[in-house]
């Protein structure tokens, strides 16, 4: 699996196509990553059970792609700016 960002709510897109898109994000102890909804697209997400301090990691896929190719989001703020900026 290839190495995901750390130190915030890290989405890169890993694997895209013209249907769906694999994303993988890692959640530092502490945070979330807010309501993960999208209208319009089917959504599967898979949790990695952690303990403790370690972060929350994730994958989740979108039928169609949700995010452009190459995206990555390295915290929160960065996500919820993109996402606010893509519905503008």
């Amino acid at each position: 699996m290839p190495s995901r960002p750390r130190g915030g709510p890290a989405a890169p897109a890993i694997i895209d196509s013209s249907r769906s898109q694999l994303v993988l994000m890692s959640v530092p102890a502490g945070e979330e990553i807010g309501e993960e909804t999208h209208e319009g697209i089917d959504q599967v997400l898979v949790f990695f059970i952690t303990r403790g301090a370690a972060p929350l990691e994730l994958f989740t896929v979108y039928t169609p792609p949700e995010h452009p190719s190459g995206t990555v989001h390295r915290t929160r703020a960065e996500a919820d700016a993109a996402e606010a900026a893509s519905h503008a």
